[in-house]
């Protein structure tokens, strides 16, 4: 989760920085084949990914001057990078997987509060 925020956060992303979603999609597709879980999801984000260049330059150069309304958009066009949106899912798909195998039951929070109380009186 970690490597695929990389090219998320950073305050300036150039599309070599994707390259360290590889590693990341690897091991997405490895752990999503076996759960049986959704592998397209995976490839689906790497697939924006790998179109982020062309997607891009599409739709600031070509998209506009072929359909003139399009130009309306010009504001969110950073919202339409197919690289932020592929990125994204990976992340977020990261993140599904740390919660999912994450064991939050009710008695590890019981055994947290029952510590937290006895350091507490012993404390007092």
């Amino acid at each position: 989760m970690g490597v695929a925020a990389v090219p998320l956060f950073t305050p300036q992303t150039y599309a070599y920085y994707f390259v360290a979603l590889l590693p990341v999609a690897v091991v997405l597709l490895a752990v999503e084949l076996e759960r049986d879980g959704s592998p397209e999801l995976v490839l689906v984000g790497l697939l924006l990914v790998h179109l982020h260049s062309y997607g891009l330059k599409f739709v600031v150069h070509n998209l506009p001057a072929a359909v003139p309304a399009f130009e309306a958009l010009r504001p969110v066009y950073l919202l339409l990078q197919p690289g932020l949106w592929g990125n994204a899912v990976l992340f977020g798909l990261a993140a599904h997987q740390v919660v999912y195998s994450t064991d939050l039951s009710m008695d590890l929070l019981a055994e947290f509060d029952g510590s937290r109380s006895q350091a507490s009186e012993s404390d007092g």
